[in-house]
């Protein structure tokens, strides 16, 4: 589709004239309604000295030329189409994409935007943000263009993305957005170090999210970012996302500041879920990026999310994040942690403890006691692993004599869902004990973890062993 800079623009108007009549004397003289595309409104072309609705900019070969802080805009029209835009970058930089829907209704259109390099290899992508759409954007793409040369950006609907998802491709002549290319600014410098990061990334509060671009530009180096969290006790995030362009397979660990303590760590973030530290204390930390697999050089990129969140604001795992933490000592049954039981009220109602905790050491054991009524099922399903965490749980079900009913093949490995013990059935009413220890003998504080605690009356969906 056509799409034209903003800047000032001169319309030429289209003319015509009804019906002529014996008395109106000679025609006039033809008036053309165009001479260039420039001449006609957004989504129309110049033909035949006619503006007609359609675009040129469908490929590599025909896109629109945009650059640095230069806002285009553009519309999907018809259905299917595909818009293209060409860079001429003067490399290496970070740059920073985003578009915005300016039709109306405003959710008409779901744009993606991409990246290519002048191979026609993709190098980056964007639907929405990494944590979702923000504020007024729709999709914001954060790049490192390694080398100077000719890049292109393409921008299309949702449904010509995700073709499976969509009955047909989608467009109209209310698709409208507008795309905006600039500097990206916040990466690392080098050199850097663990006693010299590259910059402190202070969070102001729970709804603010921090973009960090990284380079491993040598094999094994390591880039370092300091983040002060606003609060303690609220989950500290890294994110990251599928970055096709890059060699990078991204690590990133997190170090407490104050004696360097390695608290968490998490490979491939953005293809593999993401960092969550679920307890930070009041001070500051360290972040560590590098990549797994030891690599490095001007491909090696990606880009870190930091972000926290506000106490008792939603999160789209721990709900309002009142989570029981235990209570030390609580080492055996005698002293086992009494979590609160809450009550679900929905269609197949169940009861449930969160409990929030620590194995310090390879020796510690951790024991919280449950009620269980009767006729019940006891599952326990935990976030670890999956989330930062260095714990090796070994999860148990013992009764009030202190005997495993643990069923054999469970406690030691979770299942996709996370479910180290679930669906254990047959078991009189009266106190149980759910004790966890360190299944390789290593505590810290990295071996932290979640787990609820179900009650159910019904059989658990716990995905695959």
């Amino acid at each position: 589709m056509n799409r034209t800079l903003i800047t000032t623009l001169f319309l030429a108007a289209c003319t015509g004239g009804g019906k002529r009549t014996d008395t109106d004397g000679p025609p006039p003289p033809v008036v053309t309604g165009c001479e260039v595309d420039e001449d006609c409104d957004l989504g129309e072309i110049c033909d035949v000295d006619r503006c007609e609705v359609g675009d040129r900019d469908n490929s590599f070969d025909d896109a629109t030329p945009i650059r640095l802080n230069e806002v285009a805009e553009g519309v999907i029209d018809p259905p299917g189409d595909i818009d293209f835009f060409v860079y001429e970058s003067l490399g290496p930089e970070w740059i920073r994409v985003h578009s915005t829907n300016s039709g109306d209704p405003i959710d008409s259109l779901d744009t993606v935007v991409q990246i290519f390099a002048s191979n026609g290899s993709e190098h980056a992508r964007a639907d929405n943000f990494a944590t979702g759409r923000v504020n007024n954007f729709d999709s914001v793409v954060f790049a490192y263009l390694p080398f100077a040369g000719t890049w292109f950006i393409t921008v299309e609907d949702v449904s010509t993305h995700y073709v499976d998802a969509f009955d047909e491709p989608r467009g109209d002549e209310g698709f409208t957005y507008t795309l905006e290319m600039v500097e990206f600014n916040n990466f690392s410098l080098e050199p850097d170090s663990v006693n010299l990061p590259t910059e402190t990334i202070e969070l102001p509060g729970g709804s603010t999210i921090v973009s960090f671009g990284v380079v491993i530009d040598e094999p094994g180096d390591s880039d370092w970012i300091v983040i002060d969290p606003p609060f303690a006790g609220e989950p500290l995030e890294i994110w990251g996302t599928p970055t096709p362009g890059t060699d990078a397979t991204p690590l990133v660990n997190l170090y407490r500041r104050s004696d360097e303590t390695l608290v968490a760590s998490k490979a491939d973030i953005g293809n593999e879920g993401f960092c969550s530290y679920f307890s930070p204390e009041d001070e500051l930390y360290t972040l560590e990026a590098t990549d797994a697999l030891g690599g490095g050089s001007n491909d090696h990129w990606y880009v870190v999310y930091v972000r926290t969140y506000e106490p008792g604001a939603n999160h789209p795992v721990f709900g309002d994040n009142d989570w029981e933490a235990e209570v030390e000592p609580n080492d055996d049954q005698a002293t086992a942690t009494l979590p609160a039981v809450v009550v679900d009220g929905g269609n197949s109602p169940y009861d449930v403890s969160f409990v929030d905790g620590i194995l310090a050491d390879g020796a510690d054991l951790d024991h919280y006691t449950v009620a269980l009524g009767d006729g019940l099922r006891l599952s326990v399903r935990c976030w670890d692993e999956a989330y930062g965490s260095l714990a090796d749980l070994a999860v148990s079900v013992l009764d009030a004599a202190g005997t495993d009913v643990t069923p054999a093949g469970q406690g030691l490995e979770a299942t996709s869902l996370g479910y180290y013990v679930h669906n254990v059935e047959d078991l009189p009413a009266g106190d149980y004990t759910v004790r966890f220890a360190a299944e390789d003998g290593q505590g810290g504080l990295s071996a932290y973890y979640r787990c609820t605690i179900y009650q159910t009356s019904f059989t658990v969906d716990v995905g695959n062993p």
